[in-house]
């Protein structure tokens, strides 16, 4: 009797998995040279922000979480909320992409 539910629990967890796929963009190697096309990331961990500056991919980045200290560049971009907490209509107001 337990095994429906976890069927159903994976059936579930595969159709999500399948639906986030299909929504994703081109690749990068389809996208259009010069920036136009390019993500626009929201990042809410403090180390993905550091580590995305350090790539050289700060430009992408157009929303922060609240605990973004650094780089100086990202903290003073608009705030998303916290991990318990992110602010679902700024990300959307934003337009972002991926966070």
């Amino acid at each position: 009797m337990r095994e429906r539910p976890l069927a159903l629990a994976a059936l579930l967890a595969v159709a999500l998995a399948g639906a986030a796929c299909s929504r994703a963009g081109p690749a990068a190697s389809q996208r259009p040279a010069g920036g136009a096309g390019r993500p626009r990331l929201g990042v809410l961990a403090p180390a993905a922000a550091e580590t995305l500056a350090l790539l050289g991919a700060a430009d992408a980045v157009v929303a922060v979480g609240d605990w973004v200290r650094s780089p100086p560049e990202l903290a003073r971009l608009p705030k998303l909320g916290s991990y318990d907490a992110p602010a679902a209509e700024r990300v959307l107001e934003l337009r972002i992409d991926t966070w």
